[in-house]
């Protein structure tokens, strides 16, 4: 046998596996948020995304608060206008772990200063959840946010961990798949992952997933709302997710509309979620206005659902 093909195999095989764990990213802010920016918190109804910024020659990780990104730093709030977002291309499940002073594992490090690392925490204050930054003080983590112009220094808080699986080699055999996808006319893109926020908007060939890749809801071409568990996907060309094959297990409706038009989803500002097309207009809404609407999910279990700004599942019924 060769040896040269047994360590070519391998190098692809690492390669591979690194594009799939290279799936977090830190994307410059452009005048809004990009798409899937990893939200770590609200207030006030207004989702707050994971940040960070070079500030006094150091990274710090902090919350995105209109166009700038809010710090802790010498007692004050400190708020940047050049800054980068983290962004989840996706295959990377996401979670946060309580804390009381430790750091679990797979903590996200965001940067590092005089020689402590700082990584991505949220805490609970003043009704809201403000993202910060986590590093050690003394033998204890402590998690330090900007908040009213003062930092402020709390020991209990959230860390934000990531969940990596390790692929089996014939998991990673998507090439072919991704540049064959024309002959399967049934495949959609994922657009977004585990929630949008209002006024998002999710055209028909492309879906809302789970975080952990299991479900995802969509608009079909006959216009229902469904939920189907993905059974085959592949990471594509530079970070795309392609759905292949699925398995529908929830229709809002069986009343199946022209195909030849063009459908799409909309969770709106005033908290409905609704199916339009292009041609006709209205088609379907959850009525779910007037509920204190904030986001609208699927979860892990393949369940869909509007929640308001405090965890709180507000529709279904």
């Amino acid at each position: 046998m060769n040896p040269v093909k047994p360590l070519i195999l391998t190098s692809i095989l690492m390669l591979l596996c690194s594009s799939i764990y290279a799936q977090l990213k830190w994307v410059p802010f452009e005048k809004e948020l990009p798409t899937n920016a990893v939200i770590g918190g609200v207030e006030s109804h207004r989702e707050l995304a994971v940040c960070r910024c070079n500030y006094q020659g150091a990274m710090h990780p902090g919350k995105v608060v209109e166009k700038a990104c809010n710090i802790g730093y010498g007692g004050a709030e400190k708020i940047v206008t050049t800054f980068e977002v983290l962004v989840n291309m996706g295959l990377v499940e996401l979670s946060w772990i309580k804390s009381n002073g430790e750091l679990p594992k797979h903590a996200i490090k965001a940067g590092t200063e005089n020689g402590l690392d700082m990584y991505i925490g949220r805490v609970f204050y003043e009704g809201g959840t403000h993202p910060g930054k986590i590093f050690k003080a003394g033998e204890n983590y402590i998690c330090n946010i900007g908040y009213g112009g003062k930092e402020l220094t709390l020991t209990t808080f959230e860390v934000l961990v990531e969940h990596k699986s390790h692929p089996k080699p014939e998991a990673l055999s998507h090439d072919n798949r991704c540049d064959n996808k024309s002959k399967n006319p049934n495949h959609n893109t994922v657009g977004f992952i585990g929630s949008i926020s209002k006024d998002r908007q999710i055209n028909e060939g492309a879906s809302l997933v789970s975080p952990n890749f299991k479900y995802q809801t969509r608009v079909t071409d006959d216009g229902r709302l469904v939920i189907e568990e993905i059974l085959e996907h592949a990471l594509c060309d530079e970070g795309n997710i392609i759905i292949f094959k699925t398995k529908e297990i929830w229709a809002n409706t069986t009343e199946k509309r022209d195909s030849a038009k063009d459908y799409f989803m909309k969770f709106q500002e005033d908290g409905n979620l609704c199916i339009y097309s292009e041609q006709d207009g209205f088609v379907w809404c959850s009525m779910s206005n007037g509920r204190d609407g904030h986001h609208f999910e699927i979860t892990n279990i393949g369940h869909i659902e509007i929640v308001n700004s405090h965890g709180s599942e507000v529709w279904p019924d």
